[in-house]
């Protein structure tokens, strides 16, 4: 059967996934479905829209007209306020700006009023509530923006109540982390063990993992100052991080151009740099289905126990291992980054109280009332 451009199959049916350029033309991935046949008419229509939009790329005739939608978009893109953002802030910011225009970009902006947004939301919600979410702040922000720059009177988004999502309730399991580095290691990838480990015991964001350089780690300790907040981690290693870090050949002289000490700890092997956003996504989705592949061989089941959840489960699920373990809020809080505040609500969503909970507490006080009665002291 011959191959269709975009068209791709993955685990959870057919895409069209758009090429950076086209992605630049305004193009994102869309989800197919699972219906081979449909799946290939559908991408069939949405490649002869990009040949009409090259055309009109090679015409000179793309650039949106001024006032609308799609024009302040570019000029926000523009702006030193989004020069001034995370690259992964801007890749999220992007992904919602394309959705944006290709929902209403030849409209001038003040004619979108708070109820054609509040019908966008509430169409969106209907499928993905988070990804209807996530579209309703960017177009805040862009609005907000247009606004300080005097290029429109209001804001419509500002009028639209966003619903609240429920909180992701996916937890790695502590066997299941390992599963997930033998799996890494079983398919030539130990790079993505050594990230999956490092995010769990120290329970970072990815970015920041991916970022760790040989100078943050030192005498026992990594040390991390998390790009989003700022805040600064020193923690002990844990002795299955210790050992994991010992399998990584440190660079040398020869082989970088940077210091040694400032290379990137986790490298890929299939580029010998550090991974970007969608080769570490795609990668770790490659080691998820091994792991769940070895599950299912093992115990002799049908059972996908691994599919369900992302890498960004990860360090949330070390901070649930810690609570279980007894480790005091604080002392979590100091590892995560996370504020007392954000920690305990992560906590009371994930860690339900128990009646083992409950009986250690008590074992507790009753340990220190003894010690005050030994010292001579009433209760």
């Amino acid at each position: 059967m011959q191959r269709i451009p975009y068209l791709t199959k993955r685990e959870w049916g057919w895409y069209w996934q758009p090429t950076p350029a086209l992605k630049r033309l305004g193009f994102s991935m869309i989800s197919l479905g699972k219906d081979e046949e449909e799946a290939r008419r559908r991408a069939l229509e949405l490649n002869e829209q990009v040949e009409q939009e090259k055309a009109k790329v090679a015409a000179g005739a793309y650039e949106p007209k001024p006032g609308t939608v799609a024009a302040t978009i570019r000029l926000y893109q523009a702006s030193p306020e989004y020069a001034g953002l995370r690259d992964s802030t801007k890749r999220g910011y992007d992904q919602r700006l394309v959705a944006l225009e290709q929902w209403i970009g030849d409209a001038p902006l003040d004619d979108i009023s708070p109820k054609l947004m509040k019908s966008w939301y509430r169409k969106v919600q209907e499928t993905s509530p988070s990804t209807a979410n996530a579209n309703l702040r960017v177009a805040k922000l862009l609005w907000s923006w247009a606004v300080s720059e005097n290029l429109a009177d209001d804001n419509p988004a500002k009028h639209v109540r966003m619903k609240g999502t429920k909180p992701r309730q996916a937890l790695w399991e502590p066997w299941e982390v390992d599963c997930l580095i033998e799996a890494a290691d079983s398919i030539g990838r130990p790079s993505m063990g050594h990230a999956i480990r490092i995010t769990f015991d120290c329970t970072q964001r990815q970015g920041d993992v991916l970022s760790l350089t040989w100078d943050q780690i030192e005498d026992g300790l990594i040390a991390f100052k998390q790009s989003k907040t700022g805040a600064l981690c020193h923690m002990p290693l844990t002795l299955a991080l210790a050992k994991r870090l010992e399998m990584i050949e440190r660079p040398t002289e020869k082989v970088v151009t940077l210091k040694p000490s400032a290379a990137p700890v986790i490298v890929s092997e299939a580029t010998g740099k550090s991974y970007d956003h969608h080769n570490f996504r795609s990668t770790f989705s490659r080691v998820r289905k091994a792991a769940n592949d070895a599950y299912k061989d093992q115990n002799d089941t049908e059972e996908d126990r691994f599919l369900d959840r992302q890498f960004l489960d990860l360090r949330r699920s070390g901070m649930v291992e810690a609570a279980h373990a007894g480790v005091a809020l604080r002392d979590i809080a100091a590892r995560s980054g996370h504020s007392i505040d954000r920690t305990q609500a992560i906590l009371e969503t994930y860690v339900p109280a128990t009646r083992e909970m409950a009986a250690a507490a008590v074992s507790g006080v009753e340990k220190a009332r003894a010690k005050r009665i030994k010292n001579g002291r009433k209760l």
